[in-house]
C-alpha cells in the first residue's frame, strides 16, 4: 500500500527518477538557482576576475579586502538568524534576500559609490546572508524526499558549479571579444558591468518562479498558531540542543575543512614539484571544476541508490581524501613522483567533492519537528562554516614559516587526521540512524497487534 501510494506521488519525467514528488521540481530548481545566482555578480568573481572588479569599483586591494571582512560577519549571525528561519517560509525568506541583492548588486555596477558607499552595501549583504545560503539548504530539504535527499542536495553542488563555470566562460569570452574588437571601441570595464547587469536581472525572473513554484511552510504557513513569533524561538531553542545535529554539523565542518585545504593543490606542485605555472593550473582547474562537477553527480545517487545511506557515503569519501593525504606525507618529494602525487590529489578531490556534495544531508535528516527545520540547517551552517575563522590563517602561516616540502606535509597531515576525525562523527551518525531504522521497524511490526 505504502509503495503504491508513493508511487503515484512521484512526478512524471526525469523528475520523478530522481524520486521528486509532484509538483516540486521546478520549486526545486527555483531555490538551486537561486543558490548559484545571488552570487554570481560578486563573490563568483572573486578569483577569477579580481582586477577587473577592483577597476569596476575604484578601489585597492585593501579596500576590497575589508568590504569581504565586512560580508564575513554573517557567520557570527548565522546561529541567531535560525529564528527567522523558523518564523518565516522559505518562499518569503529567499524573495526577500534576492530582492534586496538585484538592488544593491545594481547600485554596485552603475551608482558610482564611495568606498563608504561600497561598505554599507557590505554591511546589508552580511545581513542578508546570514540567512540566504541556510535557507537554499532548507529549501532543498523542503522540496525533496528522505528517499532522494543525497541526490537533490548532490544536485545544489553540481548544478551550481556547473553554472558557474558556464558563466564564467561566458564573460571571459565577451572580454575577450571586447579586448580585440576595434570598430565598435567596446571597453572591456564597461563590457563587465553589461554582463554584471545581465546576470543581475536574471534574479527578476527567479524570484517569479521561487513566488509560483515554492510552498510556503512551517510556522509562517500555520494560520492556526497565533503566538508565532514565540514558537519560532522556542524552536531554535530546542534545536540548539539536539546532540544529533550537533554530530552532523561536525562532520560537516570537517569535509568543509578538507576542502579549503585541498586549495593549495596548486601551488603545492608548483613549489615543491617545481611543475610550470600554466601545467600546474591545469591540474587545478580539472580538479576543482572536472572533477569536482563529476563527483558531486555521483555522490547523490551512490548514497541513494546504492549505500542507501549518506553516512556511508561520507565514510567512503572521506577515507579517500584521509589515505590519499597521508600517503602524499610520506612520499618522496621528487620529479619521478610527480604522475603518482598528481593522481593521488585527484582521487583525494573525488572524494572530498562527494562528501561535499552531501554534507548537507544528515542535519536535514535529524529527527525533529519540520517546522524547526529552519533553525536545523542554521545551525548546520554556522559549524560547518567555522573553518573559515582558522583554516587559511593555520595554513598561510605553515606556508610562510616552513620550508615547501616541510609546510606541505604538515598540511597534508592535518587534512588526513581531520578525514579521520570526519570518518568516527559519520559512523557515530551511521549508528543512530540504525538505531532509528530499528524503532520505527518496531513500531511498524507493533501497529498491526493493537
Amino acid at each position: 500500500m505504502a509503495t503504491s501510494s508513493n508511487s503515484g506521488n512521484k512526478a512524471s519525467g526525469l523528475a520523478g527518477k530522481l524520486g521528486f514528488k509532484k509538483g516540486t521540481f521546478s520549486g526545486f530548481l527555483a531555490v538551486v538557482l537561486s543558490g548559484q545566482l545571488f552570487y554570481s555578480c560578486l563573490q563568483a568573481l572573486r578569483g577569477p576576475f579580481y582586477t577587473q572588479l577592483l577597476q569596476m569599483l575604484h578601489v585597492n586591494n585593501t579596500q576590497f579586502g575589508l568590504m569581504f571582512t565586512i560580508t564575513s560577519i554573517s557567520s557570527f549571525l548565522t546561529l541567531p538568524g535560525g529564528w527567522i528561519m523558523n518564523r518565516f517560509s522559505v518562499k518569503s525568506i529567499l524573495i526577500t534576500c534576492l530582492s534586496v541583492r538585484c538592488i544593491t548588486i545594481l547600485a554596485m555596477i552603475y551608482g558610482n559609490l564611495s568606498v563608504t558607499g561600497l561598505y554599507i552595501l557590505a554591511a546589508i549583504w552580511s545581513l542578508i546572508q546570514a540567512v540566504f545560503f541556510p535557507t537554499v539548504l532548507n529549501g532543498v530539504a523542503l522540496l525533496s524526499t528522505k528517499e532522494n535527499k543525497s541526490i537533490a542536495f548532490s544536485m545544489l553542488e553540481w548544478i551550481r558549479r556547473a553554472l558557474q563555470l558556464g558563466m564564467d566562460w561566458i564573460l571571459v569570452g565577451l572580454l575577450a571579444f571586447a579586448g580585440m574588437e576595434t570598430t565598435l571601441h567596446i571597453n572591456q570595464i564597461g563590457m563587465f558591468k553589461f554582463v554584471l547587469l545581465i546576470y543581475d536581472l536574471l534574479l527578476i525572473p527567479l524570484i517569479i518562479m521561487i513566488w509560483k513554484a515554492v510552498p510556503s511552510n512551517g510556522i509562517a504557513a500555520d494560520k492556526k498558531n497565533k503566538n508565532k513569533n514565540k514558537d519560532a524561538l522556542v524552536g531554535l531553542g530546542k534545536v540548539l540542543v539536539m546532540p544529533r545535529l550537533w554530530l552532523a554539523a561536525l562532520t560537516a565542518l570537517t569535509i568543509y575543512w578538507a576542502s579549503l585545504n585541498n586549495n593549495y593543490a596548486v601551488p603545492y606542485l608548483q613549489n615543491v614539484f617545481k611543475m610550470p605555472q600554466n601545467a600546474a593550473s591545469l591540474i587545478g582547474t580539472i580538479t576543482s571544476e572536472g572533477i569536482g562537477i563529476v563527483a558531486a553527480m555521483l555522490s547523490g545517487f551512490l548514497a541513494d541508490k546504492w549505500l542507501h545511506s549518506t553516512s556511508k557515503m561520507i565514510m567512503l569519501s572521506l577515507i579517500l581524501v584521509a589515505v590519499t593525504n597521508l600517503l602524499m606525507v610520506f612520499l618522496p618529494k621528487n620529479s619521478g613522483m610527480t604522475t603518482l602525487t598528481v593522481v593521488l590529489l585527484m582521487i583525494s578531490s573525488f572524494g572530498m567533492f562527494s562528501a561535499k556534495a552531501v554534507y548537507s544531508v544528515p542535519a536535514s535528516l535529524v529527527p525533529m519537528p519540520e517546522k524547526y527545520r529552519g533553525s536545523a540547517m542554521a545551525v548546520n551552517s554556522f559549524v560547518c562554516y567555522l573553518p573559515n575563522l582558522f583554516a587559511l590563517t593555520l595554513a598561510g602561516q605553515l606556508l610562510d614559516r616552513l620550508k615547501p616540502v616541510v609546510a606541505y606535509n604538515n598540511l597534508w597531515m592535518i587534512n588526513g587526521i581531520v578525514a579521520v576525525v570526519g570518518i568516527l562523527l559519520a559512523a557515530a551518525t551511521l549508528h543512530f540512524e540504525k538505531k532509528d531504522a530499528a524503532k520505527k521497524a518496531e513500531t511498524a511490526e507493533a501497529e498491526p497487534a493493537k
